[in-house]
């Protein structure tokens, strides 16, 4: 059993609506929202990809994202401004760029929640803790890189004027149990998972 903190290899802030003329560069993030008037505003979202596929040959045990905010602006206090991530389909929407750009406006809801939502109001570091859904995602997308279109940081919040900013210190955790090429067989009742045989183990 082994802790790995992996770094994003792609961090880029994401706009809710194309109202903003403001063109983010890669290595950027933000999540909240922000009105310039009454009328136009946008809400910004954060990619996050992270390259698991060093673990190919590893057993997930659990996953973590810890999301360091290293800056805040405000002009409301919020209440409560919940963080939520999700899985990023690109699919969903359609229009995604190859690679995604931060004029890939992500107006279409995300489906897939792969962590439970942590409350993130002011400067902190935060974490999104394991869950099997987050397991299952970093297990598919350790046998196929060409899935993983990343992880959507998103907000929901009742302020219509604040944001964090997401550091590129934020790191997705990974425990893993590696598995030798001699001796590539695992099984586990608990959660089902099972990979290859080579010494008449069933």
């Amino acid at each position: 059993m082994a802790l790995y903190e992996l770094a994003p290899e792609r961090r880029i802030c994401l706009e809710f609506d194309d109202w903003s003329v403001d063109q983010w560069p890669e290595n950027s993030g933000n999540i909240g929202r922000w009105e310039r008037s009454s009328s136009i505003g946008y809400c910004f979202e954060t990619l996050l990809r992270f390259d698991v596929s060093q673990f190919v040959n590893s057993i997930i045990n659990s996953v973590r994202l810890k999301v360091v905010c290293d800056q805040q602006g405000s002009q409301d206090t919020p209440a409560e401004m919940l963080g939520h991530v999700w899985r990023q389909n690109k699919l969903e929407p359609g229009y995604w760029s190859s690679p995604p750009r931060w004029d890939d406006f992500s107006s279409s809801p995300w489906t897939t929640e792969v962590a439970n939502p942590v409350e993130m109001k002011y400067i902190d570091t935060y974490y999104f803790e394991s869950t099997q859904t987050f397991i299952d995602l970093i297990n598919t997308w350790k046998n196929n890189s060409a899935d993983n279109w990343g992880l959507v940081l998103s907000w929901n919040g009742p302020s219509p004027d604040y944001w964090l900013h997401v550091s590129n210190t934020s790191r997705l955790i990974i425990d893993a149990d590696e598995i030798s090429n001699d001796d590539y067989v695992f099984k586990n009742v608990n959660r089902g998972v099972y990979m290859g045989v080579n010494n008449g183990i069933n």
